[in-house]
């Protein structure tokens, strides 16, 4: 499960060792913007399709 930028940035290695990843874009969100999903004024940060979160696995 690639829940985490460092394992975001090592997926290349990764998918070396393994038959699939499944990308976990809710934790990954909140690791790579810094924004706790609980916090409401932060909620416009953590959203799973944000292309900062998902532009490394294109």
């Amino acid at each position: 499960m690639v829940e985490t930028p460092a394992a975001a940035l090592l997926a290349d290695r990764i998918l070396e060792v393994v038959d699939f990843v499944s990308i976990g874009t809710n934790d990954l969100a909140q690791c790579t913007m810094a924004a706790d999903r609980l916090a409401t004024d932060l909620a416009h940060l953590t959203d799973p399709w944000q292309p900062v979160v998902l532009r490394w696995w294109r």
